[in-house]
């Protein structure tokens, strides 16, 4: 029966998550070598941390492909390059008091994920970490445990990298330029060492040359009041729209027929008034 790599621990933050790694690599704490099987699954409680190996190409004979718990989870929250998830509780007919009491001793799964420099090459790794709300200040820390404590001095600078990039780095890495779409593509990026910023792949596909080409849309009916710029195209990263000169390369543009007919007549000239008395007159 496979055990928790540390039981009746929190992690605060991704230091702590960094020592109990260390502590793996150092043969101090078990790694997780599959998933954790029905009768596992019932001891994870308050405290239970995991650390787990994910399955790739470079550790394609072990490694887990993904966490499995058997248990029903809310959607996922980000703080602090951590991944929150609440348990989803079935709903049961109880009182306030009660629902208080199930509400605050649900379990919180908490996640954190960093690419290792290893001899073979870089490998992901995984922490699990649950908690409750009730339990939460009597676990212990990682500066509670001498043996932990004395770790954080030790461990070499840029064995781990974090998996998850933080917002401006993927804007900056995901945004469109003119080389990528010369060649179809953003290059690839590899994870032979931590010392390159390592993301998930992306690529962006292009249209095949026999594809149908849709006809040009019409115009807008009225000229728009600022325009994009084609580098923030596509992208979610940055949508503040620059003002742009439209006037001076827009062509001319006729105004809405329902903006006409909500804007007032100016009034006639005597002349005119006149000219279509007469009018009526001859055709009476």
């Amino acid at each position: 029966m496979q055990q928790p790599t540390f039981s009746g621990i929190r992690i605060r933050t991704p230091t702590d998550a960094h020592v109990i790694f260390y502590a793996v690599i150092a043969d101090m704490l078990p790694m997780v070598a599959h998933r954790l099987d029905i009768r596992e699954r019932r001891f994870i409680q308050s405290g239970c941390v995991f650390v787990w190996e994910e399955r790739g190409q470079s550790s394609a004979a072990s490694g887990i492909e993904r966490w499995t718990d058997g248990r029903r989870w809310g959607p996922s929250r980000v703080r602090d390059e951590f991944l929150y998830y609440e348990e989803k509780l079935p709903e049961v007919n109880a009182d306030e008091e009660l629902s208080s009491l199930m509400y605050v001793s649900r379990l919180v799964k908490k996640t954190y994920s960093v690419y290792v420099r290893t001899r073979a090459g870089s490998r992901k790794w995984h922490l699990v970490a649950y908690y409750t709300e009730q339990t939460l200040e009597q676990l212990l820390t990682v500066d509670d445990i001498a043996e932990l404590a004395a770790l954080r001095l030790h461990i070499p600078e840029g064995l781990f990298t974090t998996a998850r990039l933080t917002k401006s780095r993927t804007c900056a890495e995901h945004a469109p330029s003119d080389r990528f779409a010369r060649v179809g593509g953003p290059p690839m990026l590899t994870l032979s060492s931590p010392d390159s910023s390592p993301s998930p792949t992306a690529t962006v596909s292009t249209p095949p040359s026999s594809a149908t080409t849709l006809p040009p849309l019409k115009p807008e009916p009225w000229p728009l009041p600022y325009q994009t710029s084609p580098s923030a195209a596509g992208s979610d990263c940055d949508r503040a729209p620059q003002v742009a000169s439209y006037r001076a390369h827009a062509p001319e543009r006729l105004a809405p027929l329902v903006y006409l007919k909500s804007t007032p007549f100016p009034p006639r000239h005597p002349f005119d008034k006149d000219a279509l008395r007469s009018l009526d007159g001859g055709i009476a």
